[in-house]
C-alpha cells in the first residue's frame, strides 16, 4: 500500500479496514505532507458535519451506505480525471508544460475538491459522517464547552471511590448539571443522576443511555450530586455505590 490520494482519503473517512488502516498510520508516522492532508480532511468534514442535526439510523444503514460510497468513489475517479484535463487551460510555449496528470503532489490537490465533495455529500446526506468516532466526539466535546460558556456556570470533577477523575460537569446559574464522564455505560446497563441533600435520601435527576446529559432538574449548592449504574428504567434509589460524586 502506498500513501496516495485513494487511501488517504478513505482513511479519514474511516471506510478503510483495521489492517489497512493501521498500515497507513505506519506511512503516515514518515511522511508529514500526507499526515497534514489527513487532518486537513477531518477538521473539514468535522466542520460539516457539525452543522447537521443527528439523525437517528435504521439497523444496517451505516454498513449499507459506505458500500455505496465506496463503489461510487471507485466509479467516478476516471471522469473526474476526464473532467480536470477538459477544464486544464491550453498554454503555447516554446518551453514544453507538464500536464496537471504529471505533478504527483498537485493531482491530490486537484481531486481533492471534487472528491470529497462528492463523497462527503453522498454521506452527509444520510447521516453517516456523525456516526464517525472524532466526529462524535468533537460534538460531544463541544457540546460541553457550549454550557461552559454560558455566564454563571461552574465546572468541576468527577471522582470515582478512589478519588480518581471520571468526567466533569458544569453547573449552570438556573441549578443543572450538564454532564460528560470519560465512559459510556454498557448496552444493558444505564447511568443515574442523584442530588443528595445532608441527612436525605437521594432524589434522581433522570436516567441516561449515554456518557453525556443535562439532567432533569437543578441541584442546589451545598447538595452532593452522584451518578450511579443502574438497570435499564432507573431505581427509585441507587442500587450501587456511585460511579461519579461531586460536591457541589
Amino acid at each position: 500500500m502506498t500513501v496516495d490520494f485513494d487511501n488517504l482519503v478513505a482513511y479519514a473517512l474511516g471506510t478503510l479496514s483495521p489492517e489497512a488502516s493501521a498500515e497507513v498510520e505506519r506511512l503516515l508516522e514518515r511522511d508529514s505532507a500526507a499526515r497534514a492532508e489527513v487532518r486537513a480532511m477531518q477538521e473539514g468534514l468535522t466542520d460539516m458535519v457539525l452543522e447537521l442535526e443527528p439523525v437517528n439510523l435504521q439497523s444496517g444503514a451505516e454498513d449499507r451506505l459506505l458500500a455505496r460510497v465506496r463503489a461510487q468513489g471507485e466509479a467516478s475517479q476516471p471522469s473526474a480525471t476526464r473532467a480536470i484535463v477538459s477544464e486544464t487551460p491550453v498554454v503555447t510555449t516554446s518551453t514544453p508544460q507538464k500536464s496537471v496528470l504529471e505533478l504527483p503532489r498537485e493531482r491530490p490537490r486537484w481531486i481533492l475538491g471534487a472528491a470529497l465533495g462528492g463523497l462527503a455529500a453522498v454521506i452527509a446526506l444520510a447521516v453517516v459522517l456523525p456516526s464517525l468516532p472524532f466526529i462524535q466526539e468533537n460534538r460531544i466535546q463541544n457540546e460541553f464547552n457550549s454550557y461552559v460558556s454560558r455566564p454563571g456556570a461552574i465546572t468541576q470533577a468527577l471522582l470515582n471511590s478512589k478519588g480518581q477523575s471520571v468526567g466533569k460537569l458544569a453547573r449552570l446559574a438556573t441549578g443543572e448539571v450538564y454532564v460528560l464522564l470519560d465512559k459510556s455505560p454498557s448496552s444493558e446497563r444505564v447511568y443515574q443522576a442523584w442530588k443528595i441533600a445532608k441527612d436525605a435520601k437521594p432524589v434522581s435527576l433522570g436516567v441516561y443511555g449515554g456518557r453525556n446529559f443535562l439532567t432533569s432538574s437543578a441541584v442546589a449548592q451545598g447538595e452532593t450530586f452522584a451518578v450511579s449504574v443502574e438497570p435499564p428504567g432507573g431505581s427509585d434509589q441507587p442500587s450501587s455505590a456511585p460511579v461519579a460524586v461531586a460536591q457541589l
